[in-house]
């Protein structure tokens, strides 16, 4: 089931992932021991957030993103779970866009 699912994650980082983005996109990649997401600078632009397994993502798989142009991030010193890990994840990405508009007025 693994290998099925890697298998897939791979096909859509290598061949589909450009065409479900927007242009200009962000593409944030949340893994262990990446710089803070609390000081991504995220503003308006529309955020792609890859939100891995329970302790990270393969070297591999960290690797592709990369190459499919995601910035490693990290929330922290603590291992979360997958569904506290996206909402930890989209409050900080929320609270970065409230403060670049409330910049821009």
């Amino acid at each position: 089931c693994h290998l099925f699912a890697h298998h897939q994650l791979l096909v859509l980082l290598d061949d589909e992932l450009d065409g479900l983005l927007q242009p200009g996109t962000r593409r944030l990649l949340l893994h262990p021991g990446g710089p803070p997401l609390a000081c991504a600078g995220v503003t308006a632009e529309p955020v792609a957030l890859a939100i891995g397994p329970e302790g990270g993502w393969l070297d591999k798989e960290v690797g592709r993103f990369t190459d499919a142009g995601f910035e490693t991030r990290g929330l922290g010193g603590r291992i979360l779970r997958v569904e506290t890990a996206a909402i930890a994840a989209m409050a900080q990405v929320q609270a970065q866009r409230a403060q670049f508009e409330e910049r821009s007025c």
